[in-house]
């Protein structure tokens, strides 16, 4: 079913324009320049992992946000599924049995082959490990022909590809040495592979030289954590970071008038939800029901959420 979003929930990123060309002070630019000059930059975040170890909790999206691991498929900027480490899908068997096309000339970080028997490892591994893993669907079996991994689950699943899509299922070697993957990262197929993590403070990603998809457009990135959005916003303006991830929409006042700055807002895919208590006078479902057709749904959400429009546009999204 197709429905239009009517409110955007915006997450904002803020980049500095002189990453790809000027500053907004001379000490700024002097550490941007470097920073670009050298394909080096840092960029302020809220949090990090625990671990990298990427089946523990939900730190997989971590290990995929910072451009380490890569899954078989993967959602676009319009919601919409697209292929990546798997060429292709089909669906059959009573919607039980899928069969994915895997790419070929992926490697691994550690230069190995990518095959559709390391993918059917890795995600046996995820299984094994992770308590969540059933929650998105229950594998019957896990099988490879060629290129081509076939998954039977026990039940006709239709959003199999959806789950398949989330970090939680990345492609990491099982050859490679796992015991070291929650300290030094997993060994995965993405841009980036981890150089040190330290989990209160930063982690730092480098090149992956055999990437696939492309060229990687930075030599090192440094993922540090600045858990204050304040904090944070202060460091871009420093130029202490060159990039700042989900700001308040307080702080866009500081930068949408300035030309230094580039900023970025993305719809989110997230539900928010307001819930009333039903002691009391709330008690009374009819009383309720009048309340919640009384409201004005869009003042309040404009007003508790801040809502930016995304490009000005409805977008789609399918569910």
């Amino acid at each position: 079913m197709r429905r239009n979003w009517l409110k955007k929930i915006a997450v904002m990123t803020l980049c500095m324009a002189s990453i790809v060309g000027c500053g907004n002070t001379n000490t700024t630019n002097d550490k941007v320049q470097t920073a670009t000059k050298s394909k080096e930059t840092t960029i302020g975040v809220t949090s990090f992992a625990d671990t990298l170890e990427p089946t523990e909790q939900y730190f997989s999206w971590v290990v995929s946000r910072y451009g380490v691991g890569e899954t078989l498929v993967r959602f676009d900027q319009e919601g919409e599924m697209v292929p990546c480490l798997a060429e292709s899908w089909e669906n059959s068997g009573e919607g039980k049995v899928w069969t994915f096309k895997i790419r070929e000339g992926v490697k691994f970080s550690n230069g190995e082959e990518m095959t559709a028997e390391s993918v059917k490892s890795s995600l046996e591994r995820t299984f094994e490990k992770s308590t969540r893993a059933k929650d998105f669907f229950e594998p019957e079996s896990i099988e490879v022909n060629g290129r081509d991994l076939i998954i039977t689950t026990k039940t006709p699943v239709a959003t199999l590809t959806g789950s398949l899509a989330d970090p939680l299922f990345l492609i990491v070697d099982t050859n490679a040495d796992q015991d070291k993957f929650a300290t030094d990262g997993p060994i995965c197929t993405g841009p980036y592979v981890v150089e040190s993590f330290n989990p209160t403070n930063d982690c730092v990603v480098v090149r992956n030289e055999y990437y696939w998809n492309g060229e990687v457009p930075f030599d090192r990135v440094t993922f540090k954590c600045i858990d204050d959005q304040t904090t944070r916003s202060m460091a871009l303006q420093t130029g202490e970071v060159q990039l700042a991830y989900n700001l308040k929409t307080e702080n866009l006042a500081t930068f949408e008038n300035n030309d230094a700055y580039n900023i970025q807002s993305l719809a989110s895919l997230r539900s928010t939800y307001a819930f009333m208590n039903q002691n009391g006078a709330l008690g009374d479902i009819k009383l309720r029901q009048a309340l919640v057709r009384s409201l004005d749904k869009k003042h309040i959400v404009n007003l508790y959420l801040k809502v930016v429009q995304y490009q000005g546009k409805r977008q789609s999204h399918q569910h």
